[in-house]
């Protein structure tokens, strides 16, 4: 309670109160945290039509919208959405990390509020959802490391509501959800390793982790988890624990995160082993933020970035704590120092060393995601910093006291600086390429010279007084900058009045596939939305063989290949192939009168089929070719890499072939040849697909270079494919045996603890 109470206070308050008082310090400060996460996104909440504001059209719209509504759908079915039909001539969804499957906070609003088809404020719920979580997080560890409550609060609002948790993580959700967990990852450890504390809270801080894995940014889980080992090798070491101690404390955490997040972790490595992530170039992965924008620590804004920005009162407190540093101080301090310096990726040699030598980082792109790393470690530098502030006297602050004014006067010569500039640049254009920076500089000025006047006046200030000075300045600057990030007034759920231009494919009596020509007009992943399946989709990581054939732009060749019998397009088409069939009213992005064609595709073919003409490509290169071999029809012709396992001759008339059922997971064909033949099938090839043939086990082979086929002979057959990946299987099974241990020794914790003489409980350490 020193932190909260002047010394008097507490020597004068009663035993009981001061327990209170403390027993109620972090309720309070968590409703008060989430309170404010709803007030920074209340634009997105409003019932007043005239101030209601959207998360701007772009990822958080396009790709997570349509993820969460699918998982919302099936599990309201009673389905697990293993795979996902609508996009890509289909998809393994729950193996794609990001659609967060098994992440209970994200599926839970997606069943609750999806009844009748999710609406898209559920899903900006999860901001400040996730805003609260990271921010009573930051608080709980900050002020358990600081001993300072006040520090913890500050912490909590500038890691919270800093610039890089409402930046662009907002439109990455998956990067949110992880990146949210992190603080109470660390706040486990804490638990396990600090004064009094139980090594039993390691398992909870692995618990934790679970979650940053299963909420689907797999790169900030990997941040994390370099984060946890270094701070249990660090706190273990700190303590004098012992190499044996520090070792458990930095690999028990990750250990059980894993082994709880396995169900999803099996599926998404065998995804990327066949994705377009299976290999990535060093100058790809290496991209980061230009050395210039790193000046957005000061200048909010500055070349359009905001994720390195934790407010000017905070960076300062952190500054006051690297005055004469002890080791918790070093080590956060050079936390911080990595994740600025790894921001800006290639720039420097650390990533490339990182690169070398250190698991993983060569697997992800976009190092300045790193600025999670930063901002933690800001924040709970800030937090020690108010520590110094509230023990020491008047006379041992007067040079920070300087430094701070120092600082304004500096920030205003700056200001004055650009503001010269912004004047010499006026032109006519009705943007000045300057607008940001002097709006940054001026924000700069209040925001130094508010801290600098608070700081001055603290020791003559109550200390009740003080305190709320200190967080209404830091609110104030972070809601200042960050509380419109990412909002628009424009309705990016617009694009579902487009549904009515599938009213005609609707009456399509057979299984098809759409194409739209401006993924801008129809993103494909609406496709999940109003189950319509797709020929394209928006995922970062697509099956590597499908994401070729896309990419070929051989437009005719791909609508054979993927049963596309629907095309869209805003434009007036004359293709040969090609007939009008419906016309929509619809507008463009500014308003203005643009109709949706909807196309009929002539001569496409089926979702499945059968020939008799079967020819072997071994090679993956080689199938690539030969399957926009404009001499054969892929209708007549197939490509397999592996013979098949029947005999099968060409010049039989063709087999027939008809789709019986047809699920998310699953389709069924009744089959009618008069000779050996193999039925194509234009869904995408995945290792999880099994197919029996009447009942029967038979091999699913890979066909026209991303497809499947089965051989079967002649006669009426049913084949039957069914998606069961061994690999969520094998996932499955190590989550449960890691939740069982967990089970088992919390069962032992329990005994142990009934076993323990009445009285006062022995304190217990490492």
């Amino acid at each position: 309670m020193s932190a909260t109470l002047p010394r008097a206070a507490e020597r004068r308050a009663p035993a009981g109160l001061l327990r209170w008082r403390c027993a109620w310090t972090a309720p309070a400060v968590g409703l008060g945290l989430v309170v404010l996460a709803f007030v920074l996104t209340w634009p997105l909440f409003t019932p007043n039509p005239l101030d209601r504001r959207w998360i701007a059209p772009g990822d958080f719209s396009d790709q997570f919208y349509p993820w969460a509504h699918y998982v919302g759908q099936e599990l309201r079915a009673r389905r697990l959405p293993l795979w996902n039909p609508f996009v890509f001539g289909g998809h393994p969804f729950q193996a794609d990390p990001q659609t967060a499957v098994f992440y209970p906070v994200s599926s839970g609003i997606d069943v609750l509020l999806g009844r009748g088809g999710l609406p898209y404020w559920a899903l900006e719920l999860e901001l400040p959802v996730h805003f609260s979580v990271a921010a009573i997080g930051a608080f709980l560890l900050a002020r358990r490391v600081s001993g300072s409550a006040l520090g913890g609060v500050v912490a909590g609002l500038a890691f919270g509501f800093g610039g890089f948790l409402t930046s662009y993580p907002a439109q990455q959700l998956a990067m949110l959800r992880s990146a949210a967990w992190l603080p109470l990852v660390l706040y486990g450890i804490e638990l396990a390793l600090g004064g009094g504390g139980r090594p039993g809270w390691l398992l909870g801080a692995g618990i934790t982790y679970a979650l940053v894995v299963l909420a689907g940014h797999t790169q900030t889980a990997m941040f994390v988890a370099y984060l946890v080992a270094a701070y249990g090798l660090w706190r273990a070491t700190e303590r004098g624990l012992g190499w044996r101690w520090a070792v458990v404390a930095a690999v028990a955490p990750l250990a059980v995160g894993l082994g709880l997040a396995a169900v999803q972790l099996w599926p998404t490595l065998e995804l990327v082993a066949i994705s377009t992530r299976a290999q990535l170039a060093y100058d790809a992965a290496a991209y980061g933020y230009d050395p210039r924008a790193l000046f957005g620590i000061l200048l909010p804004g500055w070349r359009g970035e905001k994720a390195l920005y934790v407010g000017v009162a905070p960076l300062a407190l952190a500054a006051l704590a690297l005055r004469r540093p002890r080791s918790p101080q070093l080590f956060w301090a050079i936390v911080a120092l990595f994740g600025l310096l790894v921001s800006v990726g290639g720039h420097t040699f650390l990533y490339r060393a990182l690169w070398l030598v250190a698991p993983g980082w060569s697997a992800f792109r976009d190092q300045e995601r790193t600025a999670l790393i930063w901002s933690l470690a800001v924040a709970v530098l800030a937090a020690h910093g108010v520590a110094v502030l509230q023990a020491a006297g008047g006379d041992a602050l007067r040079w920070w006291r300087r430094w701070l004014a120092a600082s304004a006067v500096g920030a205003f010569a700056v200001a004055v600086e650009v503001l010269v500039l912004w004047t010499l640049r006026r032109t006519s254009a009705p943007i000045n390429p300057l607008d940001s920076l002097l709006d940054a500089a001026v924000l700069l000025v209040v925001f130094a010279g508010l801290s600098a006047l608070l700081f001055n006046a603290w020791s003559r200030l109550p200390r009740s007084l003080g305190t709320t000075l200190v967080v209404t300045l830091v609110v104030f600057d972070l809601f200042s900058v960050n509380g419109a990030n990412n909002l628009s007034n424009v309705d990016p759920q617009s694009v579902l009045r487009r549904e009515a231009a599938l009213a005609r494919p609707r009456e399509e009596p057979e299984p098809y596939r759409i194409r739209d020509d401006d993924d801008k007009v129809i993103p494909p992943n609406y496709g999940m939305v109003w189950r319509a399946p797709m020929m394209a989709g928006d995922s970062p990581i697509q099956l590597r063989r499908t994401h070729d054939l896309l990419e070929s732009r051989e437009e005719w060749r791909l609508w054979q290949l993927f049963n596309v019998k629907y095309l869209l397009s805003r434009a007036e088409r004359a293709d040969p192939g090609l007939e009008k069939v419906d016309r929509i009213d619809d507008v463009d992005a500014e308003g203005k009168p643009a109709p949706l064609n909807v196309y009929k595709v002539k001569f496409s073919l089926p979702r499945a089929w059968a020939v008799s003409d079967v020819r072997v490509v071994p090679e993956a290169e080689a199938a690539y070719r030969a399957v926009f071999d404009p001499n054969q029809h892929p209708g007549d012709v197939a490509l397999v890499e592996q013979s098949p396992p029947l005999p099968i001759q060409p010049g039989l008339p063709r087999p027939d072939v008809r789709v019986t059922s047809l699920w998310p997971n699953g389709i069924q064909l009744a089959v009618s040849s008069t000779g050996n033949a193999l039925v194509v099938v234009a869904d995408a090839w995945h290792p999880g697909w099994v197919a029996t043939l009447d009942g029967q086990p038979a091999p699913i082979l890979r066909t026209n270079y991303a497809f499947r086929g089965v051989a079967v002979p002649a006669g009426e057959h049913v084949v039957e494919m069914r998606f069961r990946p061994r690999s969520l299987l094998y996932g499955a099974v190590v989550s449960a045996a890691t939740a069982l241990v967990l089970l088992v020794l919390l069962a032992v914790a329990l005994l142990r603890k009934r076993g323990d003489a009445p009285g006062e409980a022995p304190a217990r350490s490492i």
